[in-house]
């Protein structure tokens, strides 16, 4: 029996008429798909704005709705086929478009719950449905019945196409003997996919943060991995991979405001690479089988010399270029976490969110004084230590010294940036950078991740590198991009950078502020010298720092 009402992240929302008899439907010919409908889904990332649905990507939200021209052209290669299927349900326009007039079925695939729980409160398809007119299909059966669908003639939804790519591909390709489930998440995620493609791995996008956790599983079975990859360590994902008996390689490349809790058991399946050495102590205290520390790499397939007009030459170059978060944001979000959480600690009282500031205030007010040093650890132990010692015993608690590292982070970011407004520094990021404009800095927006940044690295004369102040041990994946295009970076110092390149000959580097503005001067005096120096560092990054090599390096672990 389909309830009148559904669990969605905990809460009961109610059913409308037309989904509980589309559901009722859906039951008498495909039982297990309408009870996986029903299951727990995540519906944030598709927000519905003047009567328009969108779909949030990456931060960025683009319309799922598809204006008659694009449903045309979607719909014009299958209009004599007998059946279709429809990769990717928007809106569910092209699924209207493909059972007009057609004497056969119309299959329809989506990756996302959310969007199958939506088609079905959209119209009445139960005769469809019931006269097998209308077939649905979702997530991991894609895998299973693979063949089968590629054999059909297809409808693309223009956008899904794009953001299943992973899956796109299985029906271009179809299935090999090796599978990899592939968690899904940031950008990054997808050079990690092409590098697992390149190893002879077909892939299919796990969504850990979105579906209920029967899903997931169900998923598995579907897939049969003989791994799972993620970029980034996400809690349960090692026990689940040990339930499963598929082992599970995580590469680290990015800080968590959470502290790592060890695991229940021992993970020997669980393989962990961070960009970071202090971390592999914790993950080998923590219970995985195996922890190495591993650099972050680029793609030169993404980071490229690429062919520029003048026009966008001129657009994209200027003399000292920035391109990152101001953090500004972040910064004040993590400083009302920290004050909450110090206000509870003391219990609550007007008062104490007051001696919390203040507290805050003293220890970064001391951390300002020297900017090349990450002193916060030592200046909270001394400020506020039991207030430390609680948060730190709290079950997943949040990382105190990241919540207030995050800020000094962001205070050093525009404190160097701001150093060079007299050196013609652009910065391409949030409007948190309009911030140090009186400095003179000159903030140009936001930078798509494919195309602009690659425009810029192919640029300006200098690129700057600033990373965060609590991580100054690593080499961000910004030195290894702008080298594989061919630009000069000034990276901030670390031991890393000096074991991966030859300091001064492949790329120079910066310990403090000071050593930063005096460079920056020189290279743009001396630009035959920089380029020099960028011409090595791109032929050192081809030929030991790409994603390629990272993963064979990693999958040569996992055997």
């Amino acid at each position: 029996m389909i309830n009148d009402s559904v669990l969605y992240k905990g809460f009961e929302l109610s059913v409308s008429n037309r989904l509980r008899k589309n559901l009722k439907a859906l039951k008498r010919v495909d039982p297990e798909l309408a009870g996986r409908v029903a299951l727990p889904v995540a519906s944030d990332h598709i927000p519905e704005h003047q009567g328009k649905t969108y779909l949030r990507v990456h931060r960025t939200l683009h319309p799922l709705g598809l204006t008659a021209d694009q449903r045309t052209a979607a719909c014009s290669d299958t209009i004599d086929a007998e059946d279709v299927l429809v990769f990717g349900i928007g809106t569910g326009d092209l699924v209207d478009s493909a059972l007009l007039g057609r004497k056969g079925k119309v299959v329809v695939w989506d990756r996302d719950p959310w969007l199958l729980r939506k088609l079905l409160d959209r119209k009445d398809y139960r005769r469809a449905i019931d006269h097998g007119k209308l077939v649905l299909k979702l997530g991991a059966s894609l895998v299973a019945e693979c063949e089968s669908l590629r054999s059909l003639p297809r409808i693309d939804h223009p956008l899904l196409a794009q953001v299943y790519k992973n899956e796109h591909l299985l029906l271009r390709d179809g299935i090999s003997e090796k599978r990899a489930l592939i968690c899904a998440g940031t950008l990054f995620v997808d050079d990690l996919a092409e590098a697992l493609r390149a190893e002879g791995y077909s892939v299919y996008s796990w969504d850990l943060n979105r579906l209920a956790k029967e899903e997931l599983v169900w998923g598995a079975l579907q897939v049969k991995p003989n791994l799972v990859a993620a970029i980034n360590y996400s809690y349960g994902l090692a026990e689940m991979c040990t339930a499963l008996g598929c082992p599970l390689f995580v590469w680290e490349i990015d800080p968590s405001t959470d502290l790592l809790q060890p695991l229940a058991r021992r993970a020997d399946n669980a393989h962990v690479f961070t960009w970071r050495k202090a971390h592999v102590e914790l993950f080998q205290k923590g219970g995985f089988g195996h922890a190495e520390h591993l650099p972050l790499a680029t793609n030169p397939a993404r980071r490229r010399p690429i062919a520029l007009t003048a026009e966008e030459r001129a657009h994209y170059t200027a003399p000292v270029t920035f391109i990152g978060a101001s953090m500004l944001d972040q910064a004040n979000r993590f400083q009302e976490l920290f004050l909450r959480a110090y206000a509870d600690f003391k219990g609550s009282e007007p008062a104490h969110r007051t001696e919390g500031q203040a507290l805050l205030n003293a220890v970064l007010t001391a951390q300002r004084k020297d900017f090349s040093r990450y002193l916060v650890p030592t200046l909270a132990q001394r400020a506020f230590p039991e207030f430390l010692e609680a948060l730190s015993n709290k079950p997943q608690a949040t990382d105190p010294f990241m919540l207030v590292g995050e800020i000094a982070a962001a205070e050093k970011r525009l404190s160097y940036v701001a150093a060079l407004g007299q050196q013609g520094v652009e910065v391409w990021g949030d409007d948190g950078w309009k911030a140090i404009e009186r400095f003179g800095v000159k903030h140009r927006g936001a930078a798509g991740h494919n195309k602009d940044v690659t425009a810029l690295y192919n640029t300006s004369s200098i690129h700057l590198d600033i990373g965060r102040i609590y991580q100054s041990d690593i080499i961000t994946m910004r030195v290894f991009d702008v080298l594989a295009c061919g630009g000069f970076v000034l990276a901030e110092h670390s031991n890393d950078l000096a074991e991966c390149f030859e300091i001064g000959t492949e790329v120079d580097c910066y310990r403090n502020q000071e050593e930063m503005v005096a460079k920056v001067a020189h290279y743009l005096a001396h630009p035959d010298e920089a380029a020099a120096i960028a011409k090595r560092g791109q032929a050192r990054v081809l030929a030991d720092h790409t994603i390629q090599a990272r993963v064979s390096h990693m999958l040569g672990r996992l055997t």
